[in-house]
């Protein structure tokens, strides 16, 4: 997989994926104008809607009603500020059974972002050079 980044201006970055295009920009506090969401935004919501995914098609193969299921991605910090973690709550309607509570949380852990980050990926950065267009 691949995908295009293009440096939009006024700190706002936009990718494009397939026939998707997700824009960011930064918070008011970080220069920016908050007409989209954070990169980091997109990080927290790729790792909810995963867990998400799973719980969602875990209950539609058993024939468990999904109304009122939600999930709750919260990011746990140190003293310093620094990003330790995230707790991933699965909202359950008391309507269904507690045995739920701990199936759905088993199904959640499947998330195949999180495995990706929890696998501790190598991040390597290069640079190309590029033809630059020549006016006419």
């Amino acid at each position: 997989m691949e995908l295009q980044v293009s440096l939009d201006g006024e700190k706002r970055v936009s990718a494009q994926i397939g026939n998707h295009r997700i824009s960011t920009d930064q918070p008011v506090s970080n220069g920016g104008s908050d007409t989209a969401p954070s990169p980091y935004d997109l990080l927290m919501s790729s790792i909810g809607c995963c867990a998400g995914y799973y719980v969602q098609q875990y209950c539609e193969s058993k024939g468990v009603c999904t109304e009122g299921i939600t999930l709750t991605l919260k990011q746990q910090k140190n003293e310093a500020g620094e990003l330790t973690g995230f707790i991933t709550c699965i909202n359950i309607p008391d309507s269904l059974p507690k045995k739920y509570h701990s199936i759905l949380k088993n199904v959640a852990k499947q998330c195949s972002v999180k495995r990706a980050i929890m696998g501790v990926p190598v991040f390597e950065i290069e640079t190309n050079s590029i033809p630059t267009a020549i006016p006419a």
